[in-house]
């Protein structure tokens, strides 16, 4: 008999950043205020969102603001 060892399963926190961050911090983040991100979201969010079920799919007003992030620093 194999003795398996059992892979620790991990939980990434997803917190929106639109409710953690107050409007200074998140243009800090991100360069750009709150109400314009979710403009951005809204003409590119269908054709970005996942098309796997899977939990571990990044949505897609999370891809944007990881995008902004990335831009930004």
């Amino acid at each position: 008999m194999r003795n398996y060892l059992r892979r620790e399963i991990l939980f990434w926190d997803r917190m929106n950043p639109f409710e953690y961050y107050d409007d200074n911090e998140f243009r800090r983040r991100f360069r750009f205020r709150k109400n314009s991100v979710m403009d951005l979201i809204r003409l590119v969010g269908d054709d970005i969102k996942p098309t796997s079920g899977t939990s571990g799919a990044i949505l897609s007003h999370l891809q944007v603001l990881l995008t902004l992030r990335y831009y930004a620093i």
